[in-house]
C-alpha cells in the first residue's frame, strides 16, 4: 500500500524510492526541496489509530536519536505528520551499505573491523552518557557509508534510563538474534544489553559466523541462555589472543560479569586497533613466516634484542578445570627457553602478576627489562586443542611472528616443542647438537603423563600446604605413566623441598625423599637445572653439607643462567654462610631475572637485615610492600628491621598485621612472640609461647619457633633447650643462628659454638 508514495510529495520532500522496510517502520530515499539535499523519511507502519504504543515509541525514536549530536549517528532533521495522520521521521540520507551486507560477503580484515568496532562504541557510548538504550543493535541498524564511517540508525526501541516501560509485561522487543539472556528472558534490560550486542557484532566481523545458532527463534534463544560461542580462532586462525578476550567477556551471559560500560570495552579495543594498523599490510591478513619478518627479527637482533618475556597464555575456554593447561604451557615455554644460550628469558613469578590483566606493552617491556614478548591463547573443545602464540614487539605493538596449532589433547606437549623451535629458529639462536637434544628430549613425554605433571606444577605454584599434598599425588601420578619423565621427579623433589622450607612437616620426614626424587631426575637427565638446584637445596638446608650445594648450585647456574630459583637459592646458602657480597651478586641477578618477584625483593632486604644494614632493609621491604602491601613477608621483615632501629610501636604493628595477613602461619606467630618480649609486653610473648604448645599437638611446629619466643624473653638456657631439639630434628632455621641480630647476646656462649659447629658453620 505504500507504493504509491514514490513520486509523491510530502511536505517539501519528494519521495525517490523505497529503501528498507522493518518491524519499526518503512524508509525511503527522498530529496528536501527546499534545501536540495538527499533525505530519508521513515515511516510508521500501518497501525491501528489507537495504537498509541508504536506511536510513542515512534516520537522517543526521533527524540532519542535527535538529542544526540555525535559522527557515528545517524543525524535527525524533524518528525512531522502526512495530512493523513501518517507519522513519519527526515534523517540523513548516506551513501554506502548496512553492515550486515558486508558481514555476508565473510569475515572483514581484523583492521577494517576494529575500525568499525571503535566507531560503533563510540556512538553508543555518546547514546549511554544522554541515558538513552538502544536495545536493537545490529548489523542491519549500522550504516558503513562509502568513506567507511559507521552510523548507527533505527533508534525504534530505545529507551531513556528509568522511563517507565512502554512495552506490555511480557513482551519481547528486538531481532532474537542479537538479543541479551536479559532481553530474552523479558527481564529489565539496560545498557549491557548493547554491550551484549556489541559482542555479538564484533563476533561476526572478525569470523563471519554467528555466535548463537538456531533453526528458528526458539532454539536461538536457548543457545543464548545455555550455551557458550564456538571461539572465534575456530573460523578465523590471525585474530588477536586478547580481542577473543574482550568478546568473551561482552558476552558474558551475567551482565555483571559483562564490561559495566562501552567504554571500558572501547578502551580494551584501543591497543589491539594500533597493534594491527601498524603492521605491515601484508600482515593484517595472513600472520605465517615470511622473508619480511624474518628480516624484521634480524633488525632487531642487530639491535641487541636479547630478552625476552613469555606473557601468561589466555585460557579462553574459561574453565578452571582446564587453566593448568595454559600455566603449564607458559611455565613449560619459559623453563626451555631460558635455556637457549645468550637470550634473557624473565622467570615464571614476575609475568605472571599479569595473568588476566590489561596490559600496556610498552610500559611492560620496561619494567621488566625485555625487548621482545611472546603472547598467545589456548582453548579445549572436548579432545581438541587450538593455540595460537605471536612474538610482539612491545615498543610499537607490531607482530613479528605468529602461528596458530592444532592438536589433539593427546599430542598437547608436542605443541609447547614447536613453539619453542619456532622461536628458537626466528631468534636466529644457534644450538649445538647436544643442547637440541637436551631441548628435544623433554617433548618425547607420555601425553597423559604431561598433563598429570601440568597439574603437579599447577598446584605446586599456589604453595599451601594442601597445594604441595596435591602436586605431590599429580607428581607420582605421571611417574607412574612415564617411569622415566624426569621433569616429574624435579616437581616431587620441588615440592618436598617447599614443604621442608615452610615447616609444614618434620624435615625428616621430607628432606630425605626430595634427595631421593633429585637424584632419579639427574640419573634419567643430568642436564636439568632444576634438578641440581633441588639437589643444592637439600645438601645445604637439611645435609648441611656446604661445600657440596655450592657445587650444585652453580652447575645448575651453568647450566640454566636464567632460573631465577638457582641464583636465589644459592644466594641464601652464601648469606647463611657470611658471604654476603657473592650472596649480593647473586641475589641481584636473580631480580634481573624476575624483577617482579615479591619474595626475591624481600631477600634483598633481607641480605641488609642480616648485614646489618637496617635502613636500607626497612627502604627494601617498604618499596616491596608499595608492590602488593598484603605480602606478609615483607611486612614481617620489615618489623624485625624496625625492631633493631628500636621503633618499637611500629615495628609490633607490623608484625601484628603479617600474623593476620599469613592466616596465623605458625612461623610468623613465632617472630611476633619475639617481638612482644623484646619490646617487654611479656604477657603477650606468652600467651604466643601457649598458642605454639597447643598447636603443636595437633600440627609440626619447630623447636626453633620456641626459641625465638624464649630468645626474646631472655631465658637463654630454655632457648638452647630448643635449639638442641632444632639440631636433632635437623631444622633448617637453625643455621640461621649464624647470622639473625637476636642470636647475638648468644655467641659468646661454648653451646653456641658446639651448635654451629654441629651444621658446618664454625670455621668460615
Amino acid at each position: 500500500m505504500w507504493e504509491p508514495l514514490i513520486d509523491q510529495t510530502i511536505s517539501h520532500y519528494k519521495i525517490i524510492r523505497k529503501i528498507g522496510e522493518g518491524g519499526m517502520g518503512i524508509v525511503y530515499q527522498a530529496t528536501d526541496t527546499r534545501l536540495q539535499r538527499k533525505v530519508a523519511l521513515k515511516f510508521l507502519p500501518a497501525v491501528p489509530t489507537d495504537d498509541s504504543e508504536a506511536k510513542e515509541r515512534f516520537i522517543i525514536e526521533a527524540q532519542s536519536a535527535s538529542s544526540l549530536d555525535h559522527a557515528n549517528i545517524c543525524s535527525i532533521y524533524e518528525i512531522d505528520e502526512t495530512d493523513q495522520g501518517q507519522m513519519f521521521i527526515v534523517m540523513a540520507c548516506y551513501d554506502g551499505e548496512v553492515l550486515r551486507e558486508q558481514i555476508a560477503r565473510g569475515p572483514l580484515a581484523p583492521d577494517t573491523a576494529l575500525d568499525f568496532a571503535l566507531q560503533l562504541t563510540a556512538g553508543l557510548a555518546r547514546a549511554h552518557e544522554a541515558g538513552i538504550i538502544h536495545r536493537d543493535v545490529k548489523p542491519s541498524n549500522i550504516m558503513v557509508t562509502k568513506r567507511n564511517e559507521i552510523k548507527i540508525i533505527d533508534f525504534g526501541l530505545a529507551k531513556y534510563v528509568g522511563q517507565e516501560q512502554i512495552t506490555k509485561s511480557g513482551t519481547t522487543l528486538g531481532t532474537v538474534a542479537y538479543m541479551s539472556p536479559e532481553q530474552v528472558m523479558s527481564l529489565e534490560v539496560d545498557h549491557r544489553s548493547d554491550i551484549w550486542a556489541t559482542g555479538v557484532i564484533l563476533y561476526e566481523m572478525f569470523s563471519g559466523q554467528h555466535p548463537f545458532k538456531g533453526d528458528h527463534d526458539v532454539t536461538t534463544m536457548y543457545s543464548i541462555l545455555n550455551e557458550e560461542p564456538i571461539p572465534i580462532m575456530s573460523w578465523v586462525q590471525d585474530i588477536p589472543p586478547d580481542l577473543e578476550t574482550v568478546v568473551v567477556k561482552a558476552l558474558a551471559k551475567n551482565p555483571e560479569e559483562r564490561y559495566q560500560r562501552i567504554a571500558e570495552l572501547r578502551s580494551d579495543l584501543k591497543p589491539i586497533h594500533k597493534r594491527l594498523s601498524k603492521k605491515d599490510p601484508a600482515t593484517r591478513t595472513r600472520t605465517s613466516t615470511s622473508r619480511k619478518k624474518l628480516a624484521r627479527i634480524s633488525r632487531l637482533k642487530r639491535d641487541g634484542v636479547e630478552s625476552l618475556a613469555v606473557l601468561p597464555f589466555n585460557n579462553i575456554s574459561g574453565s578452571k578445570e582446564t587453566e593448568y593447561l595454559s600455566d603449564g604451557l607458559t611455565e613449560s615455554l619459559i623453563n626451555n627457553l631460558a635455556k637457549l644460550p645468550n637470550i634473557k628469558v624473565i622467570s615464571r613469578t614476575s609475568v605472571f602478576h599479569y595473568k588476566n590483566q590489561k596490559i600496556d606493552f610498552k610500559s611492560l617491556s620496561k619494567k621488566l627489562g625485555v625487548r621482545l614478548l611472546l603472547l598467545g591463547w589456548i582453548v579445549q573443545r572436548g579432545d581438541d586443542i587450538s593455540v595460537g602464540a605471536e612474538l610482539v614487539n612491545p615498543i610499537d605493538g607490531s607482530q613479528i611472528w605468529g602461528e596458530r596449532y592444532n592438536s589433539k589433547l593427546t599430542d598437547f606437549s608436542k605443541v609447547q616443542g614447536e613453539i619453542a623451535k619456532e622461536i628458537t629458529s626466528k631468534l636466529s639462536v644457534k644450538l649445538s647438537r647436544k643442547k637440541k637434544e637436551q631441548i628435544s628430549k623433554q617433548y618425547r613425554i607420555d601425553n597423559e603423563a604431561y598433563q598429570l605433571y601440568l597439574k603437579g606444577r599447577y598446584h605446586w605454584n599456589k604453595r599451601t600446604a594442601e597445594s604441595f599434598r596435591q602436586s605431590i599425588e599429580y607428581f607420582n601420578q605421571a611417574i607412574g605413566k612415564e617411569p622415566t619423565y624426569a621433569l616429574a621427579y624435579t616437581g616431587l623433589s620441588d615440592a618436598y623441598a617447599l614443604i621442608g622450607i615452610h615447616g609444614f612437616l618434620p624435615a625428616r620426614d621430607v628432606w630425605p625423599k626430595a634427595k631421593a626424587a633429585a637424584l632419579k631426575a639427574l640419573e634419567i637427565d643430568d642436564s636439568l637445572a632444576e634438578a641440581h638446584t633441588a639437589l643444592g637445596a637439600v645438601k645445604s638446608s637439611y645435609e648441611w653439607d656446604w661445600q657440596a650445594s655450592e657445587q650444585m648450585f652453580r652447575h645448575a647456574i651453568a647450566l640454566n643462567p636464567n632460573y631465577a630459583i638457582a641464583r636465589q637459592w644459592y644466594a641464601g646458602q652464601l648469606w647463611v654462610r657470611g658471604k654476603f657480597d657473592q650472596s649480593l651478586e647473586q641475589i641481584h641477578r636473580a631480580q634481573q631475572i624476575d624483577p617482579l618477584s615479591l619474595q626475591i625483593s624481600t631477600d634483598v632486604g633481607r641480605l641488609h637485615y642480616y648485614k646489618r644494614e637496617y635502613p636500607q632493609a626497612i627502604q627494601q621491604y617498604r618499596q616491596t610492600l608499595e608492590f602488593d602491601p598484603n605480602f606478609f613477608p615483607a611486612r614481617y621483615w620489615l618489623g624485625l628491621a624496625l625492631l633493631e632501629e628500636d621503633h618499637n610501636k611500629e615495628a609490633v604493628s607490623e608484625m601484628e598485621a603479617a600474623y593476620k595477613l599469613s592466616g596465623g602461619y605458625v612461623a610468623v606467630a613465632a617472630t611476633l612472640g619475639y617481638a612482644y618480649a623484646t619490646v617487654g609486653e611479656t604477657e603477650q610473648a606468652r600467651n604466643i609461647l601457649s598458642e605454639l604448645e597447643d598447636r603443636s599437638t595437633k600440627e609440626y611446629v619447630q623447636s626453633m619457633y620456641f626459641t625465638w619466643v624464649y630468645m626474646g624473653l631472655g631465658e637463654v638456657d630454655k632457648a638452647f633447650d630448643y635449639m638442641h631439639q632444632a639440631y636433632e630434628e635437623r631444622s633448617w632455621w637453625l643455621v640461621y643462628c649464624r647470622i639473625l641480630p637476636a642470636m647475638d647476646v648468644i655467641r659468646s656462649h661454648p653451646a653456641y659454638a658446639e651448635l654451629m659447629a654441629k651444621v658446618g658453620l664454625g670455621q668460615e
